[in-house]
């Protein structure tokens, strides 16, 4: 039958002098240092010079339990020691009134379904690559830079109220069936020449 190893909190608080690593913290209690490990319960990373609460724990030795004051205006650091799944039965929400940040070596976002607002989105990055069914996308204005583009799709269909313009240094459209150009009024004009080749040349 297991033994339970029973754990007595230490009646003053202790000060958090150096942390010594892998979980390990040399504090200082009624002037005497003492070494202790993290408990698992204590996500709170200590700093230096904070008053954290202590218990022994028979032979295990003491334990880091809580941190009671921060002794500056550090920024809190929640640390978990390995893999952590943070789950809920309901809705969680994670909030922060300046900024908020992920960071990590890899990134997974997977939802029936989502909604993402932002008024201002910087994308930097050296790969973009999607896979998706249909993509509509509705905008006062849209503007690319890019070197090269290239747009391969079997109907494209491009409607335009009002002016359509193309700058280029060289300008080549060729249709394997027939080709198209009608309007109202048609003007074509070169500098120097203009040439019609076929086997058959109709105007008018």
């Amino acid at each position: 039958m297991a033994t339970l190893t029973q754990t007595t909190p230490l009646s003053s608080p202790a000060t958090v002098i150096a942390n010594l690593g892998d979980g390990t913290f040399l504090v200082e209690q009624a002037g005497r240092g003492l070494t202790c490990r993290q408990a698992a319960s204590c996500l709170l990373l200590p700093e230096t010079g904070d008053q954290v609460l202590l218990a022994t724990a028979g032979g295990a030795g003491t334990y880091l339990l809580a941190v009671l004051e921060r002794a500056g205006s550090l920024p809190i650091q929640l640390q978990l020691g390995s893999d952590a799944t943070i789950s809920c039965t309901g809705s969680l929400q994670v909030q922060a009134m300046q900024k908020l940040s992920l960071e990590g070596s890899a990134f997974a976002l997977r939802a029936d379904e989502g909604d993402v607002t932002v008024e201002k989105l910087r994308y930097t990055g050296v790969l973009l690559q999607g896979a998706i069914g249909s993509l509509r996308l509705i905008a006062q204005a849209c503007e690319t830079i890019a070197d090269r583009l290239v747009w391969l799709t079997k109907v494209s269909l491009r409607r335009v109220e009002q002016i359509d313009q193309v700058r280029a240094g060289q300008i080549d459209y060729e249709g394997t069936a027939r080709v198209r150009i009608r309007s109202k009024y048609t003007a074509v004009t070169a500098k120097n020449l203009i040439k019609a080749k076929a086997k058959q040349v109709h105007i008018g």
